[in-house]
């Protein structure tokens, strides 16, 4: 079945411009446009006065001249002549009608749209449901139907609605707002708003102010500046007046985000700028930043960063080395705004490498009580928590949670912890009790959720609104394949097969930010996202996964494969990021 086909029935008037996108794109801008469509109103239609030339016949009707009685009456009137003459006096007779065709009422709907500063985020979603609802009622009214960006006066104007014309929308964004100039060469290119027809303007309030734009019809449109409200307001104004007005209701973060960026999930994938040097092949895990946004690992020269980019429209950033002095020592990376931290194991505690250089390294010490500072192992997290006093390097060694401060000396947390994530400016982790057990602690007011029971692993992952204010989005390994995951809704179970491995905790756009565990199938190249009581397949690798990881920033996955290729995935728009071969360097 095709997604016209599976569309709501409110929506079938509109099929034909939402079928262009994927399913749950379709009905989230499907929303949009049904409460939008009333504000708009129809196009005007031609009127009828019978005035007009004759041209032909149109239609039949019970009066006129008896040189258009049908062929069918006059049979009657040699056949039956008591009946031809009892509706003549009836005035039953049928006759060919002419037609009078009028040129009234618009022939051609023009939209322009304002690209500009003031309408980027959100209201750019509006213009996508107006440009649907502006096409479809131009088709409705027998019009042709035209549009293209207001700051783009030269360019060739669109005709249809397709994704790659509503690519070219997105694409459009600009810091320079709509001018005077723009609009008259528009004017002219088209004709001026009467000679060219139905002629609408889309975009903020400024629009007003524009030499001639009080002979259009103008769409206002206005992020809602109110807290907790997901909101866009439109407004419908005719010269001086405003006829009429809605307030639109966003998708989730998740959707609105892929409308801005990807609506169609067609973007190819990134590839390295031109000129980027090879990228590194990792040596050792991969870690993701906190953001979601950098890619750490230990390799032959040095700590190498891979960047991710930020939409399939983005291009991916050249992966950058930095220098550390006996890298196999590196046990820990992360990223701060511009600041790269990474943390080497020494004899008796650890050196921090930063922004400022490994001349300027910071050196802290094991406090006594604790023994020897544990071997290197696998690459973990470095958050770097920043304050008005300063910065601070928060990072795991093995089970150790290792605080810097501004003495010689380290702080550490906790000497079993499971999994660590910064929220905001906060820090919050999973430790084991002395117990066995587990509990969740937040570090800036030192808040102990209840004992949660045992657990064998535990990981943080990008819960978006979904998320817990305090905690986020945490899973609890508590074995047999059994995890806990908890979210601001709740707790959930989620049962992974026995042939799967559990990756890490992420969402499901299609399930309203659902939470579900990422999992490596047993064939090591299949990633499948398990839920409470659901499964999906998210896609199969092009070559056996070596590592794999899932980030707790963004709602991102990445993994290398044994054909030495570094790839990203995004769960929201379900398309690769990132694709980039390695090489031994």
């Amino acid at each position: 079945m095709s997604p016209a086909a599976r569309l709501p029935a409110a929506l079938a008037a509109w099929s034909a411009e939402l079928a262009i996108f994927p399913i749950e794109v379709a009905l989230s801008v499907g929303g949009l446009v049904r409460r939008l469509a009333p504000v708009i109103g129809p196009l005007r239609q031609p009127s009828h006065s019978g005035q007009g030339e004759v041209d032909g016949f149109d239609g039949l009707s019970r009066t006129g001249s008896y040189e258009r009685l049908l062929a069918t009456e006059w049979l009657l009137a040699s056949e039956a002549p008591d009946e031809f003459l009892r509706r003549a006096a009836n005035r039953e007779h049928t006759f060919l009608r002419l037609a009078r065709p009028e040129p009234a009422g618009h022939r051609t709907s023009h939209v322009l749209l304002d690209a500009g500063p003031s309408q980027l985020g959100t209201p750019r979603v509006a213009h996508i449901a107006a440009l649907v609802v502006l096409s479809r009622r131009a088709a409705a009214a027998g019009a042709a139907f035209t549009w293209g960006i207001l700051q783009r006066p030269t360019a060739e104007p669109f005709t249809e609605v397709t994704p790659a014309t509503v690519d070219q929308l997105l694409d459009a964004r600009t810091a320079m707002e709509a001018t005077s100039a723009d609009l008259r060469a528009w004017n002219v290119r088209l004709g001026g708003p009467t000679a060219g027809g139905d002629l609408w303007l889309v975009g903020g309030a400024r629009l007003d102010a524009l030499d001639g734009a009080i002979a259009a019809s103008r769409l206002i449109v206005s992020d809602v500046l109110e807290p907790d409200r997901r909101q866009v307001a439109a407004e419908v104004r005719e010269g001086h007046r405003r006829l009429s007005s809605v307030t639109l209701d966003l998708p989730d973060d998740a959707m609105t985000t892929r409308l801005l960026r990807d609506p169609f999930g067609a973007a190819p994938v990134p590839a390295l700028r031109p000129g980027s040097p090879p990228a590194p092949r990792p040596e050792s895990n991969l870690v993701f930043s906190d953001n979601g946004l950098r890619l750490f690992a230990r390799s032959a020269r040095g700590m190498v960063y891979y960047r991710i980019p930020n939409s399939p429209r983005d291009s991916a950033g050249r992966p950058g080395l930095y220098s550390v002095p006996q890298v196999r020592s590196v046990i820990a990376a992360g990223r701060a705004r511009r600041d790269y931290a990474f943390v080497a194991a020494r004899q008796g505690g650890w050196t921090v490498y930063g922004h400022q250089g490994p001349a300027r390294a910071l050196t802290f010490a094991l406090p006594q009580e604790y023994g020897a500072v544990p071997g290197v192992g696998r690459l973990a997290e470095c958050h770097v928590l920043l304050s008005p006093s300063g910065r601070r390097h928060v990072f795991r060694h093995d089970r150790l949670l290792v605080s810097t401060g501004d003495g010689p000396a380290a702080k550490v947390l906790s000497t079993n912890v499971l999994a660590s994530v910064r929220l905001g400016a906060a820090l919050v982790f999973v430790e084991e009790t002395p117990n066995g057990a587990s509990r969740l602690v937040h570090l800036s007011d030192m808040r102990m959720e209840e004992v949660l029971g045992a657990a064998h692993e535990a990981w943080f992952g990008f819960g978006g609104p979904a998320a817990d204010a305090a905690f986020g989005l945490v899973a609890l390994d508590e074995g047999g394949g059994r995890i806990r995951i908890r979210d601001a809704r709740g707790n959930r179970i989620v049962r992974l097969p026995s042939d799967t491995r559990a990756a890490g905790v992420g969402r499901d756009v299609r399930r309203r930010s659902e939470p579900g565990m990422v999992a490596l199938e047993g064939d090591g190249r299949t990633l499948t996202l398990v839920g409470d009581g659901w499964t999906r397949r998210l896609l199969r690798a092009s070559a056996p996964i070596v590592d794999l990881v899932v980030a707790s920033g963004a709602a991102c996955v990445a993994w290398t494969t044994t054909q030495s290729e570094l790839v990203a995935y995004s769960l929201d728009y379900e398309v690769e990021l990132m694709r980039v071969p390695l090489t031994a360097a």
